[in-house]
């Protein structure tokens, strides 16, 4: 029974100690109290209540990770917290009514409840998250710092014992310290504050507002109660204001600031500074908005020199709707809500104003009119679009634009100064103005047109692609920050790259190089100069450079030679590379040398024996697998050209320049030789055979002539050829690959085939007064559209093709087919039906019927002729030859079979014989359908002087009982 009474009063005092020690979850916060001897004066492993209830000193967990103080209100006789920079998302004192002094800054409270620790003289709770504080009843604080909160109002009207206040880093917008008198430091920087009155705080010795919304006028004021004031700040002044029309703003409270004027600058969105014909000053510190757009002001003042303040936005929005012409470029913006951002169908000028960056790559966009609205672009990309024009200059933002893959043939980036990264490769550009450009970094101008490239003054440029033009030289003398350096499949002849130190990456293939510098370039990584005219002396300098170098080409070494029997040639240079000795093969009329064409003189030097086209070909083991081929040189034995026609002979032969020795003949030597222009115009010449010879000639002029066909097959040099004003009637220039310019109009051209590869480099054509259907320029205008331009001599100019396709005699109900000029890019070709050679339209069906889409029934007799226009070739007309319709077949045969027409081309004087006397009316026409010439007749013969009438073609129209006949003549 004793043993039984004993458990049975130890199991009851078991329970009662456990009832006596606090639950404290969280193991950090425990592991401290049980650590702290003062605290855990049993030194069990657990805190009791009597243990929590008898301390009365402070608890300092500083920065131990803890996430709950649940078990502190058991020490309810604690005077001091110290938990800063834990975990701590809520703290419950309530119970701890002794606090005077708080240290809980560093954690992440949102709620902060003291109402119950009315003891509290020191409160340190900053950075947190708490969004409100409630001190009312903490009448005994002296030291408060809530900085970087969330608190967005502090009431402190009950706190009268604060000496030291620290707000800073909240979103306060006011701060009323009336009754704070006994404040002696005070820092509420980096709020929302627009006033502060400190009347009633005369004891601050310290004082730091800065960053909060003060205008220069409540600057003032605080100044007078704190003459060691300073303020700097990023924030906004006042509200944004928004507005439909163009008002006055008020700023004149800040005009004047104890005694200095302050300076008030506009600017726009773009932050670039707007002048009087934006914001208009209409009174001191008052401000007018003339035109739409978001501004905003800056204010400086010399009171306050350190302090540049900074207004919100003034948005004028009349929100006019922008008229877009393109409907690929109009649904392009409609469709990107970033840009419309009222989602209508429609674009205004303020969404426009708004926008600084549109992407538009591939949306088939033919027309950017009216971007001009955007005005604060910074980037545009309108990439792989059909562009054939673009005007920017508006756009003066722009820093990044990309344009390739259009049809553009001129770029005016005048007034983009900004501008630091272009992207116009693959257009029809055949110049680039860059001169005003500074600052661009990265350039691509790849696949256009261009000849030159002035890049002195752009010096910040580190990425250079210029390859696929036309470029024969390339300065980049300044541009020293050049990391990049693509300028590959151009004519460049030299590359001086002395001063491009920083290239790491460099492509000069397919150039006509025949040397390469790299001795600055030590920190090329990459390189590629394939495709060049290197000899082995030069591969190998180069090699000494880029160890790796990889070379193949299928361009020919050095210059062409136009020589005679017994010259020697000098390859000395070639002999030895690198210890390998070059091999020499040599091929005359590409067959091998015998010892009978070539002598070999030894160490590099060659002699030839007799006349032929000769080349060689070197390896060497140095560079195996590679096979360079020399340009050819062609030695002659000085036979004389034959040149049948006297007139192109005199011409050649008066030319003392080809002529070099002076005599009646032109040799072989002296045409080869020959690199000046060959200028025989206007020399009444008929065949230029001979000219074959001339090899080397890069010019020819042979306009004004009678020439009725030439071979220019061995003339590939030349770039420039006129041959205007002769008889042609073929033209085949599918040899002269290096041809940029020709002039063959006035000719009788049917038909002109151009390559696209062999011809690729013709950028200037003048086809004008031939016989060209629009098929045929709808082929031309295929491979390059700038060939079928028309240099318009006047506003109403048109350029004409006569006589297109040959002259139709048929009986009524005749049906010609024209279906092949009806249409051209989705564009239906205009066909205007004219009688007497233009002076009569004809636009009735019971004439001319239409049959379907280009072809036509003649229902009437009579002679027609048609003219033929097509939006896709502007500026050009296309006539046809006559088209006679006959009610019985014979008639006009026979009457023109009785009348003959002499000289013709004639110069002076026409004669017309006729088979009998008759009454009759002779007419002549221009080309225009004016009559120029108009006499009546009777007798056999007639004679017309017609020496007053301009060169060019005219129609002689002869009309009598007889019937009407007209005939062509050339007057020159």
């Amino acid at each position: 029974m004793i043993k039984n009474f004993t458990l049975l009063l130890f199991f009851f005092a078991s329970i009662t100690l456990n009832a006596q020690n606090i639950n404290i979850p969280d193991v950090n916060f425990k592991k401290a109290l049980v650590e702290n001897t003062a605290i855990n004066t049993d030194g069990d492993g657990e805190i009791s209540e009597s243990e929590a209830v008898a301390f009365t000193g402070s608890i300092n967990i500083a920065e131990l990770n803890i996430s709950d103080l649940t078990g502190i209100e058991y020490f309810i006789n604690i005077t001091q917290v110290n938990c800063r920079s834990n975990k701590l998302t809520s703290l419950d004192l309530s119970k701890n009514t002794a606090i005077t002094s708080l240290y809980c800054y560093y954690n992440d409270l949102t709620s902060l409840d003291l109402t119950n620790n009315t003891a509290i003289t020191n409160l340190y709770c900053y950075y947190n998250d708490l969004p409100s504080l409630d001190l009312k009843n903490n009448t005994a604080i002296t030291h408060l710092n809530c900085s970087d909160n969330q608190l967005i109002s502090l009431d402190l009207a009950n706190n009268t014992d604060i000496t030291y206040l620290d707000c800073d880093g909240n979103n306060l917008t006011s701060l009323d310290l009336t009754n704070n008198t006994a404040i002696t430091s005070l820092t509420c920087s980096d709020n929302q504050l627009i006033i502060l009155d400190l009347t009633n705080n005369t004891a601050i010795t310290y004082l730091n507002c800065e960053n909060n919304k003060f205008p220069f006028s409540e600057l003032q004021k605080i100044k007078t109660k704190y003459s060691e004031f300073s303020y700097i700040s990023t924030k906004k002044l006042f509200s944004p204001i928004e507005k439909a029309d163009a008002f006055d703003i008020d700023y004149s409270d800040e005009a004047l600031i104890d005694g200095t004027a302050t300076v008030f600058t506009w600017y726009a969105i773009n932050d670039k500074i707007v002048d009087e014909t934006v914001v208009s000053k209409t009174g001191n510190g008052i401000y007018k908005f003339l035109k739409q757009g978001i501004y905003y002001c800056k204010m400086t003042n010399e009171t306050f020199p350190e302090a540049e303040l900074t207004t919100e936005s003034v948005t004028i929005n009349n929100n006019n709707i922008i008229e877009i012409p393109d409907a690929n470029f109009k649904k392009a913006l409609v469709d990107n809500t970033s840009i419309n951002t009222n989602e209508d169908t429609e674009i205004s000028d303020f969404e426009a104003l708004l926008t600084t960056s549109l992407e538009l790559g591939s949306k088939n966009i033919a027309d950017l009119t009216s971007i001009e609205y955007f005005t604060n672009l910074i980037s545009l990309s309108v990439y792989n679009n059909h562009l054939k024009s673009l005007d920017l200059n508006k756009n003066t933002a722009i820093t990044s634009l990309n344009c390739g893959y259009n049809q553009l043939i001129s770029l005016d980036l005048t007034n983009i100064t900004a501008i630091t990264k272009l992207y116009c490769y693959y257009n029809d550009l055949t110049s680039l103005d860059l001169t005003n450009n500074t600052a661009i970094a990265s350039l691509y101008c790849d696949g256009n047109n261009l000849t030159s490239l002035d890049l002195t003054n752009n010096t910040a440029i580190t990425s250079l692609d210029c390859q696929n033009n036309q470029l024969t030289s390339l300065d980049l003398t300044n541009n020293t920050t050049i990391t990049s350096l693509d300028c590959g499949s151009n004519q460049l002849t030299s590359l001086d790259l002395t001063n491009n130190t920083a290239i790491t990456s460099l492509y000069c293939g397919s150039n006509q190089l025949t040397s390469l510098d790299l001795a600055n370039n030590t920190a090329i990584a990459s390189l590629n100069c394939n495709n060049n005219k290197f000899p082995f002396s030069e591969l190998q300098k180069i090699k000494e450079r880029y160890s790796e170098l990889a070379y193949d080409s299928n361009k020919r070494l050095f210059s062409a030679i136009n020589e005679i029997i017994n010259y020697q040639i000098d390859y000395s240079s070639e002999v030895l590379i690198d210890g390998n000795e070059t091999s020499f093969k040599w091929y005359r009329e590409n067959s091998e040398v015998s010892a009978e064409d070539l002598q070999e003189d030894g160490n590099g030097m060659f002699t030839f024996l007799k006349d032929g086209a000769y080349y060689c070909e070197m390896t060497n083991a140095s560079f195996p697998n590679l096979t360079l081929k020399t340009n050819t040189i062609s030695i002659y034995n000085n036979d004389i050209v034959n040149i049948p026609d006297a007139n192109f002979k005199k011409a050649l032969v008066e030319n003392t320049l080809l002529n070099l020795d002076g005599d009646n003949e032109i040799s072989e030597y002296e045409a080869a030789t020959y690199k000046e222009e060959l200028n025989v115009s206007n020399k009444s010449i008929s065949d230029l055979t001979g000219v074959a010879y001339f090899t080397s000639i890069t010019k020819l002029t042979c306009n004004y002539n009678q020439i009725s066909s030439m071979d220019l097959s061995e003339n590939s040099q030349l770039k420039e050829l006129d041959c205007s004003h002769n008889k042609l009637t073929d033209l085949n220039i599918y040899s002269n690959s290096s041809l940029n310019t020709l002039n063959c109009s006035y000719n009788e051209l049917s038909d002109l085939s151009l390559s696209e590869y062999n011809n690729y480099r013709l950028i200037k054509l003048n086809i004008d007064q031939n016989h060209l259907p629009l098929s045929n320029l709808n082929k031309i205008k295929a491979i390059n559209p700038k060939l079928i331009e028309v240099d318009k001599l006047s506003a109403d100019y048109m350029s004409r093709q006569f006589d297109v396709f040959d002259e139709v005699n048929k009986e009524v109900d005749y049906e010609l087919n024209y279906s092949e000029e009806a249409l051209f890019n989705e564009k239906e070709t205009t066909f205007r039906w004219t009688t007497d050679y233009g002076m009569t339209e004809v636009n009735d069906e019971s004439t001319i019927q239409k049959v379907k889409t280009g072809v036509f029934k003649f229902l009437k007799s009579g002679t027609y002729h048609c003219e033929m226009t097509n939006e896709e070739f502007p500026d050009i007309v296309v006539a046809t030859s006559a088209i006679t319709i006959n009610i019985a077949t014979g008639i006009n045969e026979v009457l023109k079979s009785s009348i003959q027409v002499y000289p013709n081309p004639v110069i002076t004087d026409l004669n017309i014989k006729f088979e009998k006397n008759e009454d009759r009316m002779i007419y002549i026409y221009d080309v225009k359908g004016q009559i120029q010439v108009q006499q009546e007749s009777f007798s056999s013969s007639e004679q017309l002087n017609i020496s007053n009438l301009k060169n060019g073609m005219y129609i002689l129209k002869i009309q009598s009982k007889s019937g009407v006949i007209s005939y062509k003549i050339l007057k020159q």
